[in-house]
């Protein structure tokens, strides 16, 4: 579990141009973030009734991590299937000693939303 109550936490939101929101916390070790495609809200789906666009293939980078093995687990908050595997933190390109976190979903998902959380265990 994350300890949400640690006062390390800090906000993030999607940056740049991307077709997906993004909202979560992370600290240095963990992260937790629900993602929505921008173009499935209420509005659309039910005033305008129009379908569910897909999420469509995922790949977020959470930067400045420590180096270890993570465990991330997503939720499929549609369907309700649960995915964990275990991951490394990489180190950036160009600037050593600094790791980022690339959380990827090579599927091509269907639902409206999904959520992961990714935690430090090594």
């Amino acid at each position: 579990d994350i300890d949400l109550a640690d006062k390390n936490w800090k906000q993030i939101a999607a940056a740049g141009t991307s077709d997906h929101r993004i909202l979560g916390v992370r600290k240095r070790d963990a992260c937790a973030m629900w993602i929505q495609r921008k173009g499935n809200n209420w509005y659309r789906r039910i005033a305008e009734g129009k379908p569910v666009e897909p999420l469509g293939e995922l790949k977020i980078r959470v930067p400045d991590v420590e180096p270890g093995k993570y465990i991330v687990i997503w939720w499929d908050t549609s369907g309700g299937e649960i995915t964990r595997y275990p991951q490394l933190a990489t180190p950036r390109e160009g600037t050593p000693g600094t790791f980022d976190l690339i959380l990827e979903r090579k599927l091509n998902i269907g639902g409206a939303d999904i959520a992961v959380k990714a935690k430090k265990v090594e």
